[in-house]
């Protein structure tokens, strides 16, 4: 059991840093997550890192396995602080296949059992996914007053849900067709990395809207010269 939830941690590491193909020969099949996982213990965290894990390698079904026998066990013993971050999972992998209602409904529970459960982190979590489907779907006050706290130095929030609600005031802008204002919180964004050690483009999606947001400001060099970055690490 200490061996599965190892794999599963060092695997999620590896996707972080980009090697994703030393991660899939290390994290454990979907199967062997879900069955052996103890959902009221500390392997649940795991699990729940090993799907996420998952989503941002681009291994979708993978990921679906996972997080869906996941679910249906932790509702199975009500179980809500696990639930909450596997839904909050969930809905990332939503996102990220354009379900959009789908996502945003995920991400709503996901908030509401975290507040039920005091658990902030969680919290924080479920609320920068469901910033990013906010930004997507144009509801523009929400989003920004989602993304707002969360990049309050008093909201705790670490780097991942700042970073995802960076990422979210950008894509709202893009959207709504400010390009100068999307390329500000791009650049913020980008300014919390060295250039050469970000983590690989799967899990950060948000170069490739920067790009975007400099050719829509008529700043073709800058597109350029981020696309052809972008290439060259994907």
């Amino acid at each position: 059991y200490s061996r599965l939830i190892s794999d599963m941690t060092l695997g999620a590491a590896l996707v972080a840093s980009g090697q994703k193909t030393d991660a899939m020969a290390i994290l454990p099949r979907p199967a062997a997550v879900t069955r052996a996982v103890d959902i009221l213990s500390e392997g649940a965290l795991a699990a729940v890192t090993a799907g996420c894990a998952a989503i941002l390698a681009e291994e979708y079904e993978a990921a679906s396995e996972i997080l869906d026998g996941l679910e249906a066990r932790a509702r199975a013993v009500s179980a809500p602080n696990a639930l909450a971050a596997i839904l909050a999972s969930r809905a990332l992998l939503d996102h990220r296949l354009c379900r959009w209602p789908a996502a945003a409904a995920g991400a709503s529970e996901a908030l509401e059992l975290a507040r039920q459960c005091g658990n902030q982190a969680a919290a924080r979590w479920a609320s920068s996914v469901l910033a990013t489907v906010e930004a997507a779907q144009g509801r523009t006050a929400e989003c920004r007053q989602r993304c707002l706290s969360l990049l309050d130095p008093v909201s705790g929030s670490g780097p991942v849900t700042r970073t995802a609600a960076l990422a979210a005031l950008g894509l709202l802008e893009l959207g709504d067709g400010h390009f100068d204002a999307a390329i500000h919180w791009y650049q913020v964004l980008a300014g919390a990395f060295a250039p050469r050690s970000r983590p690989s483009p799967s899990v950060n999606m948000w170069e490739a809207d920067l790009a975007e947001a400099y050719a829509g400001a008529g700043r073709i060099t800058e597109a350029d010269q981020v696309l052809r970055d972008l290439e060259e690490r994907s």
